[in-house]
């Protein structure tokens, strides 16, 4: 009898293990795709529960920018967490701003952003879905024009300006300025 009930006890230390370690969190919400302009995540993703007219899931997130320069940021990557929470939009796109991580965000060679999203079933989490995108950052992102305005690359004026004053970041061209 005891042999049986270990038995039982370890299938389901076994079971529970790999609900937790497989990306179960799939079958609740797919992501399809990541776009990152500036500050804004733009994330397709689909609810295959939705097909079967389940309830939206539940779902908790880790949000990670890492700067790619090792020693930026003082060697720290920026980490935000929230959830879980019932999704409720229908909208497919999902965008939000990840301001937050400014201090990693302004690496003048770039970031790596990742996210992972967990489905919870009542109290129990299951295994995390993940996304990952390397942003690098085009060394000439701002110019400094003649009248020593800065403009970055959705100015009207971005062609016209010469690239003689060319900066990874704004606060880049924003120190330069200061020290002239």
């Amino acid at each position: 009898m005891i042999d049986r009930t270990l038995l039982i006890v370890g299938w389901m230390f076994v079971v529970g293990f790999l609900i937790q370690a497989i990306p179960f969190s799939a079958i609740a919400i797919d992501i399809d795709g990541v776009v990152i302009e500036g500050d804004q995540v733009l994330v397709s993703r689909d609810f295959p529960t939705d097909v079967i007219g389940a309830d939206r899931p539940w779902i908790s997130y880790i949000e990670t920018v890492r700067p790619l320069t090792p020693g930026h940021n003082g060697g720290q990557i920026c980490e935000q967490r929230g959830g879980p929470f019932k999704y409720t939009s229908t909208e497919t796109v999902g965008r939000w701003s990840i301001d937050w991580a400014k201090d990693c965000l302004d690496d003048p060679l770039g970031f790596t952003w990742s996210a992972s999203w967990t489905w919870w079933i009542g109290a129990i989490p299951v295994g995390p879905t993940s996304y990952e995108l390397r942003v690098l950052r085009d060394p000439c992102q701002y110019r400094i024009s003649s009248n020593n305005v800065i403009h970055g690359p959705d100015s009207k004026h971005w062609a016209q300006v010469s690239t003689d004053k060319c900066f990874a970041t704004r606060a880049q061209a924003e120190d330069y300025l200061d020290g002239s």
